[in-house]
């Protein structure tokens, strides 16, 4: 049989359990806030990619500046849609138009012939 505990073993038990719970209650919020972090990384990450794509289209393209979201939506399904066998497929096989020159057709050139096919 077991010898009943004392009221000082029952004290110091307690004391080794609510300084575990402790730990491990420290444990969790660290590991929360890590995830925290991580996930805050990868948006971040996600933003600066977006920002710089955004970048490189208006500085190729300045009239985009001045286009609502629905209408760049509308100017990207268009391009992505003259992909062979239309939206979803690689954008490694986008072919970007050039001039007789040998440089890259005017943006408003590129606009038209979107307005003119929709």
């Amino acid at each position: 049989m077991t010898k009943p505990k004392t009221l000082d073993q029952l004290r110091a038990e307690k004391e080794r359990a609510e300084t575990q719970l402790a730990q491990e209650q420290h444990k969790l919020e660290r590991l929360e806030n890590r995830k925290k972090y991580l996930e805050k990384g990868e948006r971040t990450k996600r933003t600066h990619r977006l920002c710089n794509l955004g970048g490189t289209i208006e500085s190729l393209a300045p009239e985009v500046k001045d286009l609502t979201r629905t209408e760049m939506t509308e100017l990207m399904e268009h391009i992505f849609s003259d992909l062979e066998g239309g939206p979803g497929n690689s954008i490694s096989s986008l072919s970007i138009p050039s001039t007789s020159r040998g440089g890259p057709v005017p943006f408003s050139s590129l606009m038209n012939s979107v307005s003119a096919s929709c």
